[in-house]
């Protein structure tokens, strides 16, 4: 079976991918870890996220009834149905927002860099993600809470949940809402601390020691490309020279032949002989 190119190039050039992966391998740790009291931190925590769902009710709007009962009203009075879903809107900005957040810091202590509160309103099915909201206007509010500590997340989540709940209470009474007339909180679910997407660790470290590592294997083909130029040009050479030095030497004269003293010369008759000199004595 025939090894690839690509894998005959990398072999020839071994000792340079094993200096890329050390390379690369001290890339990442600097890139994931920074050194404090002689301790290795990493640059990266890992972020957890819970989420309270709390579904929005009330006396003359039961989710369990075939009918929706209005409220009773005096003759020539207009009473105008309230719309749950969008009030679960208004109520996502309230828990959003400083007042809810300074009630759970009172509990839980000040915030630190890592958390957050946040809430929204659910538009998707129970295992759906308002990451990616979908087409759905629900009663449904999402409380969530985010922090570096999963339990930290959790408590947020839920202590602001409560908080919520008993500031609206505080208002309904501050205003003397009547009983009937009341939006109900009711908590559907109490949710586990999940990781946060894209918040691994782990990601910096794999990202960098890759990404050096591909620059040592395109310096490895670099390499080989400029090493294979060179031999085709010395293979070039080598045949212009072989051609020149096999061609005859043209000088523009007729070649002659040397005539030996006392002999023929090349292309005489058979049987001739160059006269002969008598001297006389």
């Amino acid at each position: 079976m025939d090894v690839p190119q690509y894998l005959r190039v990398l072999w020839r050039y071994k000792w340079l991918l094993l200096v890329g992966v050390v390379v690369a391998a001290a890339a990442a740790m600097v890139a994931g870890f920074t050194l404090v009291d002689g301790k290795l931190v990493s640059r990266t925590t890992q972020q957890y996220t819970a989420a309270t769902t709390v579904m929005l009710g009330s006396a003359d709007q039961s989710i369990y009834t075939d009918q929706q009962l209005g409220p009773t009203q005096a003759p020539g009075q207009t009473v105008q149905q309230t719309n749950l879903a969008q009030t679960a809107v208004v109520y996502a900005y309230l828990i959003s927002g400083d007042t809810i957040r300074q009630q759970v810091e009172a509990q839980l202590g000040a915030f630190g860099s890592d958390d957050k509160l946040t809430a929204v309103s659910r538009t998707t099915q129970p295992a759906g993600s308002e990451q990616f909201p979908g087409k759905y206007t629900l009663p449904m509010i999402d409380i969530v809470g985010q922090s570096d500590d999963a339990g930290r997340a959790e408590k947020i989540s839920r202590t602001a949940a409560e908080q919520f709940q008993s500031y609206v209470v505080r208002q309904q009474n501050e205003a003397k809402v009547a009983a009937g007339d009341r939006i109900q909180l009711t908590t559907i679910t109490d949710g586990a601390a999940k990781a946060a997407a894209g918040s691994n660790p782990a990601i910096p470290l794999v990202i960098t020691g890759v990404g050096v590592l591909l620059v040592f294997v395109a310096l490895a083909f670099v390499l080989y490309n400029i090493a294979l130029s060179r031999e085709r040009t010395r293979a070039r050479r080598a045949r212009a020279a072989r051609a020149s030095g096999s061609a005859p030497e043209l000088t523009g004269e007729p070649a002659t032949a040397a005539i030996p003293p006392g002999g023929p010369g090349p292309g005489a008759p058979e049987g001739f002989a160059p006269p002969r000199t008598v001297v006389d004595a």
